[in-house]
């Protein structure tokens, strides 16, 4: 483990840890790091990298030397897994709060402000949810809400309510969503590297149970797709076993009512598989959206009960791709 410490402040412990785990993308790490400048203090920003080699190391030293908030950089010798390179990040993280920026993702314009004053507001809350601009590869916007937000508020989901939403959609977080009390990763562990890729949803299952969230719409954060990202393949029968053990945990939760539980169950593996169909259909791969498509198929989802909502995209999808 080789750790560089700069700029550390060992008599005031940061109010947020902001923890960027990278690999091998010194570029799209360098717009992640740029978005992070602030005046303040006590924020920390802890680089855990796993690249095999020093570039990311350089763009480091490069932009946050002239950052005056902490920071502190780590090389994994040898290289972990990714959610073991997130655990690298909270392990050394010491602020109050932890929030975690993938490479590829950045934040925008004031969102370091406005996470930070809503973690102010909101002392009591273990897990803050904010919004996320979903964007490709050029930083141009690749979905839109047909829902009005003007009026949205603030709100606190109960663990019942938090789960529901968690569990009834398949894309309801993106990881540059949330920020998180330290204690609450005591409290419910950190993240599993036996569930990977899934392993959000369960992190998110198991955070949302204990704590429910505190929803804030405020967009903060840009959310990267590409085909770089690893959850561009991580639609397979190993995925979806992964997954249905994730739903069987949270039912012996009983948090939420059987009826209730199914419901869920139901919209969240369709939109699960008809979003990544959808999403090869678009780059012209039919061989992988069929493939994809036949997950409908598996033994495990012959109990999966139909999801009105979902049924015409999957019967347009079925009929385009023959399965």
């Amino acid at each position: 483990m080789k750790v560089i410490d700069e700029n550390i402040d060992t008599s005031q412990l940061p109010l947020l840890s902001i923890c960027v785990p990278t690999y091998n993308r010194p570029q799209l790490l360098k717009r992640t790091l740029l978005s992070l400048k602030t005046s303040r203090t006590d924020v920390e920003i802890i680089v855990t990298d796993n690249s095999t080699d020093s570039n990311s190391k350089k763009v480091v030293e490069e932009i946050l030397s002239s950052y005056p908030c902490q920071w502190r950089y780590h090389k994994n010798e040898p290289a972990v897994t990714p959610a073991n390179n997130m655990n690298a990040g909270i392990n050394l993280s010491r602020g109050a709060y932890v929030y975690i920026l993938h490479d590829d993702d950045f934040l925008l314009p004031s969102g370091l402000s406005k996470i930070l004053q809503k973690i102010e507001e909101n002392p009591n809350y273990h897990v803050l949810k904010f919004g996320v601009k979903v964007v490709d590869i050029n930083e141009r916007r690749l979905f839109r809400t047909l829902k009005p937000v003007i009026n949205q508020k603030e709100t606190y989901y109960p663990p019942q309510l938090a789960l529901k939403k968690l569990l009834s959609n398949s894309s309801y977080v993106r990881q540059p969503s949330v920020v998180v009390k330290k204690e609450a990763y005591d409290k419910v562990g950190l993240w599993d590297d036996s569930k990977t890729p899934p392993n959000d949803t369960d992190m998110w299952m198991r955070m949302f149970s204990e704590f429910g969230i505190y929803n804030i719409p405020d967009t903060i954060s840009a959310y990267t797709v590409h085909n770089g990202a690893m959850t561009t393949s991580s639609f397979n029968y190993e995925s979806l076993a992964i997954l249905l053990g994730i739903f069987e945990t949270a039912k012996q939760k009983g948090v939420l009512p059987a009826q209730i539980y199914n419901q869920c169950m139901s919209s969240f593996f369709h939109q699960w598989i008809l979003a990544s169909t959808f999403r090869f259909l678009i780059l012209g791969d039919f061989s992988t959206a069929r493939k994809i498509m036949k997950l409908f198929y598996s033994p495990s989802m012959d109990k999966l009960s139909t999801s009105i909502k979902w049924l015409p995209l999957k019967l347009v999808f079925r009929m385009i791709l023959a399965v």
